[in-house]
């Protein structure tokens, strides 16, 4: 397992205005880390999608994953279609960039729309894109994320249901907290379906608790080992089920986002050498 760094670690530089794709790789690269993770969000202009090929390659960096914003539960079909539409155009952007691999989302539950009919969408958005990125030798990772699929047999239910060897899973280790689920045991359901991992953690109940769970209870950002995963359990596990992949480091923690994100790779680097 190899280390690397999403730019979603220093979203509030890049949304403010104070850091652009390029430069995050060039940051990336002073971080000692071999992969980074880009975001469609990000881009400011299409120019940039080989600015940041071209940046990447003479700082000695692959790009793990490209991640793109979806949201396949609407309320029309035209509006799925949109949406399948920006999963197929991930995939081309994919292509440009090198990246093996397309982060994806499912949806979020609608006024109107029944759990069932929002499964059957994310399901049926899903195969669709999943025989476009097939085609074309990608993978999409769908994100636990959610009341729909954030927990390990949600996600089982969903990657079965699709049953695309293109689809897999961005395994999102603090984010099963967030649905009433825990890291180790889903690894135990769905580690099979791994194509990519993000690394952060969560706390209950933090003096500066600002995420809510789906069963109410609140919880803060805090780094792999710090929170209320065993993070080593979890790195085990992942061996088990030979996961050799990108640990992608998704630093949402306050603060100073350089120092953060510095402090999760150097302690993450360090439980790898204990394993």
């Amino acid at each position: 397992m190899e280390v690397g760094v999403s730019m979603w670690s220093f979203h509030r530089s890049a949304y403010s205005g104070r850091l652009e794709v390029p430069s995050f790789i060039r940051l990336a690269k002073q971080l000692n880390v071999s992969y980074v993770e880009l975001l469609n969000v990000f881009w400011k202009s299409n120019d940039e999608i080989n600015l940041a090929k071209k940046v990447s390659d003479e700082n000695g960096l692959k790009i793990s994953a490209y991640d793109i914003d979806n949201d396949l539960v609407q309320s029309s079909y035209e509006k799925r279609k949109e949406q399948i539409a920006k999963i197929k155009e991930g995939v081309n952007v994919a292509l440009k960039l090198g990246a093996p691999v397309v982060r994806v989302f499912g949806g979020e539950i609608k006024e109107g729309i029944r759990r069932e009919e929002a499964t059957k969408m994310i399901v049926e958005g899903l195969r669709e894109g999943a025989d476009y990125a097939y085609e074309h030798g990608i993978k999409l990772a769908l994100e636990n994320h959610g009341e729909l699929y954030g927990t390990g047999k949600q996600l089982a239910y969903i990657v079965t249901a699709v049953g695309s060897k293109a689809l897999g899973l961005n395994f999102d280790m603090g984010n099963f907290l967030l649905s009433g689920d825990n890291a180790v045991d889903a690894v135990k359901i769905v580690g099979k379906y791994i194509y990519h991992v993000h690394l952060k953690d969560f706390k209950k109940d933090g003096e500066e608790a600002e995420f809510l769970s789906t069963n109410g209870e609140k919880y803060t950002c805090v780094g792999p080992g710090e929170g209320d995963t065993n993070f080593v359990e979890f790195l085990n596990e992942l061996k088990k089920v030979n996961y050799n992949g990108v640990l992608s480091i998704e630093n949402e923690k306050k603060g100073d986002e350089l120092e953060n994100t510095k402090e999760m790779v150097s302690k993450v680097k360090s439980y790898l050498l204990k394993i």
